[in-house]
């Protein structure tokens, strides 16, 4: 699995262009003055949350059962491992972990629902929605 910082080193060499706030610009992706852009320097729990659920998917899509997937996912062993985890870009928390297998069958598995689905099993995220729900009160 690619890393942000990967992923920017690949849009460069493509050409794609960069504004000044380093952010890459998407060709075709501009309305109403709005610009779609990337952002390789951008590190929260969405984005730890979202390598997670890539590296799952990336490991069913490559033609592996799910079970064995998510069994053999590098597990983060920080408290924020988007930040840089020694497990490596793309960890799954224990505790998405643990809420896959919970689940009664295999069959209620299927898809890796309760990880990809139930985003509150990585760290950072709950408290996050906590705190920006606040806001919106």
């Amino acid at each position: 699995m690619r890393s942000q910082d990967e992923i920017a080193e690949l849009a460069a060499k493509a050409g794609l262009q960069r504004n000044d706030a380093g952010k890459i610009l998407i060709p075709g992706a501009r309305s109403g003055g709005l610009q779609l852009a990337f952002d390789p320097s951008l590190k929260d729990p969405f984005t730890g949350f979202d390598e997670c659920s890539r590296n799952l998917m990336t490991c069913v899509l490559a033609g592996r059962e799910e079970d064995e997937c998510v069994a053999h996912v590098p597990r983060c062993q920080s408290k924020t491992p988007w930040l840089g985890d020694p497990a490596g870009v793309g960890c799954c928390p224990e505790s998405c972990i643990r809420r896959y297998f919970a689940e009664p069958s295999k069959k209620a598995r299927k898809g890796l629902k309760p990880i990809v689905n139930h985003s509150e099993c990585y760290p950072g995220i709950q408290e996050w929605n906590e705190a920006h729900q606040r806001q919106f009160r």
